[in-house]
């Protein structure tokens, strides 16, 4: 496992949120996308993304709301693998590949399963890491 990439949640007022995190804890944005009703703060390592509720911004990866973490090549393949021959009764999409132009990161695979409690995680494996 490399580590944590980004965690995506709802905000109930993205100004709101903004505030909030820029004022009170000096965070700073790494990309927004007001009309969107995007916004994706810096943490260092990793992300954290807001998504205004009820916006109709489609998120073209996960959830809108979900946990990313991000694997090497091999234990991304063995983990797909162990999910779609162990777990089949999770649910599942993917595997997906993306050319990731925000955080530049170029090309990379994300594989979605659902937790226990249906909570939407990405497995991420970034073809340069």
């Amino acid at each position: 496992m490399v580590g944590l990439n980004h965690v995506f949640i709802k905000s109930n007022n993205l100004d709101n949120t903004f505030k909030f995190f820029k004022d009170v804890l000096e965070m700073n944005i790494f990309y927004s996308s007001w009309d969107d009703k995007i916004l994706i703060l810096d943490c260092g390592a990793s992300y954290i993304g807001f998504i205004e509720k009820h916006s109709k911004t489609d998120h073209p990866a996960g959830g809108p709301c979900h946990i990313a973490i991000s694997f090497e090549k091999i234990t991304h393949e063995k983990l797909i693998q162990k999910i779609q021959s162990n777990h089949s009764h999770l649910k599942t999409r993917g595997p997906v590949e993306f050319d990731d132009a925000i955080r530049n990161l170029g090309n990379f695979k994300a594989f979605f399963v659902n937790d226990p409690d249906n909570n939407e995680i990405e497995l991420m494996c970034i073809e340069n890491q």
